[in-house]
């Protein structure tokens, strides 16, 4: 070790030792972003700020998007409560309460006359079947545009007295399901 340092400082001179690097505390910066009740995947857009300037308006919105995140996943009464503190710049503890998960058990739809042929079920789902679907989540404005866009391919299909009303959730406690008419 000894003759590699005397073979570099020949080559390259004397080696004069640095002071060590200091951390970089700025305070408009999100030092450290700490989740408890949930994964860092759970609640991502949090995650993510870790680094970012801190910017208390846009943390309330992406508790927002985390938000609607878990209740898209079957957690409609999941909350997150940040708190600020100082430290190394901000630094964001986020506590998660997913709550129950809750599935639907089953989309009940109904007539007055026959429905045109095929499964109409199918054009409710979002998400590739995880919202919206028998077993998926519910989201109750995604039903009601997925609602929407199935009249309006009724109407395209001649079918021109089609008409839905906001669907009706009705939500098993017990069980952690909704049944959808």
């Amino acid at each position: 070790m000894r003759l590699a340092l005397v073979l570099l400082a020949a080559c390259h001179g004397a080696i004069a030792p640095r002071a060590p690097v200091e951390p970089m505390c700025r305070d408009d910066r999100i030092g450290r972003v700490s989740i408890t009740g949930a994964s860092a995947a759970d609640v991502a857009p949090l995650a993510v700020l870790e680094g970012a300037l801190d910017d208390e308006a846009r943390t309330a919105r992406t508790v927002t998007v985390a938000s609607d995140f878990l209740h898209a996943r079957g957690y409609p009464e999941a909350s997150i409560e940040v708190a600020r503190q100082r430290g190394c710049g901000v630094e964001l503890a986020v506590t998660v309460d997913r709550g129950p998960r809750y599935t639907i058990a089953a989309i009940d739809l109904s007539a007055d006359g026959a429905l045109p042929p095929g499964d109409a079920r199918a054009a409710l789902e979002d998400g590739l079947g995880a919202v919206n679907a028998v077993g998926g989540a519910y989201v109750a404005d995604r039903m009601t545009r997925a609602l929407d866009a199935l009249v309006e391919r009724y109407h395209d299909a001649g079918w021109l007295d089609a008409d839905a009303e906001p669907p009706r959730a009705t939500w098993d406690h017990d069980a952690h399901t909704v049944r959808v008419a």
